[in-house]
């Protein structure tokens, strides 16, 4: 999936079908609204975690007239419009207003889900399951099992980051989307990660890492039961990681990597900046979020870090980087600002340590 650009063909068939009355149009139309009814976040922004050109962006998109001929694509009209922050439809350019009112179609809207239920859907393709979100409470989790080869193209994003995991109350904590040259992006990683990284001012850069190093998953498969999560596999080694929310304000996410590897294994939290914010540690270490580099070791985080309204207790040998900067495709040389980066929460295993426990609090 190319999330963002799916309204562009929503926009074309949506407007084709008013004037053409091709009845063919709408099982697809209707199937697009699905699809974007279930990968937008509760606040209105796309869901990044399956998507293979764009990363995270906070911006609400408005839909268009193909979201019209269906209860779940009025629906998604409905939240979209109650979430843009200055005034609602009443907002929208008068572009969008036009086509609304020359090809659009009224009809009953689809109801939300109760807030207090537990709502899981899969995503299939061809009988596989590709992706999952899971609705609990103030909590939205999606998790992706899509994988792909690192393509040479700058525009076709590494699939790196499977996990994203957000809350009503502070929006984004964890995910932010796909990358090129970072594996500190990387849900885990098995190898050397200097072996790949973006050279300032290179224009032509080789986007496949120069050694042993495995940054994206050759298969993936999503794991229902008992808990939701995912099986990921980097060369030698088979990771897993899994989603559990416990309440309205608490969630965990277990790590494990399975299988017996010679090559140096960590998981990747990518953290969500909010730059201007202050970020504590359990070491006692308390930073505001700028473009200054930080690298605190074990004993400055000790084990904890708040940020932006959530807390994560963390392994005792993890470690945080800031900031974890993306290959800028849009940009010739790939260059970022620190506001495109992400704050990395590096977790190594080893023979003792297999698996790990990470849980995120929310600040009352």
């Amino acid at each position: 999936p190319v999330v963002a650009y799916d309204f562009v063909y929503v926009d074309a068939l949506g407007t084709y079908y008013t004037m053409s009355g091709d009845e063919r149009m709408l099982a697809p139309l209707r199937k697009a609204a699905v699809f974007h009814r279930h990968f937008t976040y509760p606040g209105g922004q796309n869901v990044e975690t399956i998507d293979q050109r764009n990363p995270y962006h906070d911006r609400v998109a408005a839909g268009n007239v193909g979201f019209t001929f269906s209860p779940e694509g009025r629906a998604y009209l409905k939240n979209q419009w109650a979430n843009l922050e200055s005034g609602g439809h009443a907002s929208l350019d008068a572009d969008l207003i036009a086509s609304l009112l020359l090809y659009g179609q009224e009809g009953p809207v689809e109801p939300s889900p109760a807030d207090d239920e537990t709502q899981v859907f899969i995503l299939q393709e061809g009988g596989v399951a590709r992706a999952a979100t899971l609705r609990h409470g103030p909590w939205f989790v999606c998790l992706s099992a899509y994988t792909t080869p690192v393509s040479k193209s700058r525009w076709i994003q590494d699939r790196q980051n499977f996990v994203s995991v957000y809350h009503d109350k502070v929006g984004l904590i964890l995910g932010g989307g796909n990358t090129k040259l970072q594996p500190g992006w990387s849900t885990f990683t098995v190898g050397d990660t200097t072996l790949l990284a973006h050279t300032p001012g290179d224009t032509s850069p080789d986007f496949i890492p120069k050694g042993k190093l495995h940054h994206v998953p050759s298969a993936a498969r999503l794991i229902h039961e008992p808990k939701l999560g995912l099986e990921l596999t980097y060369g030698p080694k088979t990771c897993q990681v899994r989603v559990v929310p416990k309440d309205t304000s608490t969630l965990e996410v277990l790590l494990e990597a399975t299988s017996e590897s010679d090559l140096p294994v960590a998981a990747h939290l990518t953290l969500l900046p909010r730059l201007g914010q202050s970020l504590e540690t359990g070491g006692g270490r308390k930073v505001t979020l700028g473009d200054e580099q930080i690298s605190l070791s074990t004993e400055e985080l000790g084990g904890q870090v708040t940020h932006a309204g959530c807390r994560l207790a963390l392994p005792p040998t993890a470690t945080l980087h800031w900031p974890a900067l993306p290959h800028n495709p849009y940009r010739k040389d790939g260059r970022s600002t620190a506001e495109e980066g992400r704050i990395e929460v590096r977790i190594p295993f080893d023979g003792e340590n297999r698996a790990h426990r990470v849980t995120l609090g929310i600040s009352d």
